[in-house]
């Protein structure tokens, strides 16, 4: 987010920021295309969750999803916890193996949720 700043110290104000940046958009692919409810309950449900967790000095790390419906996003946080979060856009639980250093766990993602896992 250091373009926020650098902006603003050259006399660029920033307002606010948006997950989408086409309000307008009449797009017929996978997109954000949201209304403001939508936009909204999007933050609420699934983006202010990460927040919690994955806070500044944090690191994004490599991470993949081999599920249709499952996105993922990790972090090495400052005090070298891995933060692993996950969003389930479908309709059914999820179940994956979250692998790590060669071993792996089994754990599910209920329908249309979000969760972080933090590992020591």
């Amino acid at each position: 987010m250091k373009f926020i700043p650098e902006s603003e110290r050259q006399s660029i104000p920033v307002w606010g920021l948006s997950v989408q940046n086409e309000p307008m958009t009449k797009q017929r692919w996978k997109s954000c295309g949201f209304t403001a409810t939508e936009e909204r309950d999007f933050l609420r449900d699934y983006l202010g969750h990460f927040s919690k967790f994955i806070r500044p000095g944090a690191g994004r790390i490599i991470s993949a999803s081999n599920r249709n419906h499952l996105s993922t996003t990790d972090y090495l946080k400052p005090d070298g916890k891995i933060a692993v979060g996950g969003m389930n856009d479908s309709d059914k639980n999820q179940q994956f193996q979250l692998w790590l250093r060669g071993q792996a766990t089994t754990t599910t993602s209920q329908a249309h949720s979000s969760r972080t896992l933090v590992i020591s």
